[in-house]
């Protein structure tokens, strides 16, 4: 089970960033010239063939980087799931969804604080209606 001081040095200790390096992705023009001593079709074949694998890494990195997110996502439904019991999977998600809509621009520690204060909330109210 996961702890909120868990997900929090998880967070300090870069745990959800892509697992992989950015790299500056190159898109060359359908016009470059690689080689001139080669021909126009040649050229063309090996700029399309350099940004299909430019194109692959970008791809490959914004995965990497979903993965993150998806796993700290995950991480904070399970912990809100378990905060007070009350609270299932579909409305811990709902919460998380919520915290990560109004707060990702600021980082993953505000969309933290963020998810358990709303998550505090909830369960207040449930509590009161009792």
């Amino acid at each position: 089970m996961k702890t909120y001081k868990m997900i929090q040095d998880a967070i300090i200790n870069k745990k959800y960033e892509a697992e992989m390096k950015y790299e500056r992705m190159t898109r060359r023009r359908h016009d470059a010239i690689i080689d001139e001593d080669k021909s126009v079709k040649w050229n063309r074949e090996e700029v399309q063939r350099l940004n299909n694998k430019s194109r692959e890494k970008r791809d490959e990195y914004r995965n990497s980087v979903y993965q993150g997110e998806l796993r700290f996502k995950e991480d904070l439904a399970v912990l809100i799931e378990n905060l007070d019991g009350c609270l299932n999977g579909k409305q811990a998600e709902n919460i998380v969804s919520r915290a990560w809509r109004e707060n990702k621009s600021e980082g993953l520690m505000s969309v933290l604080y963020s998810a358990i204060e709303l998550a505090e909330f909830v369960i207040e109210t449930i509590r009161l209606m009792d």
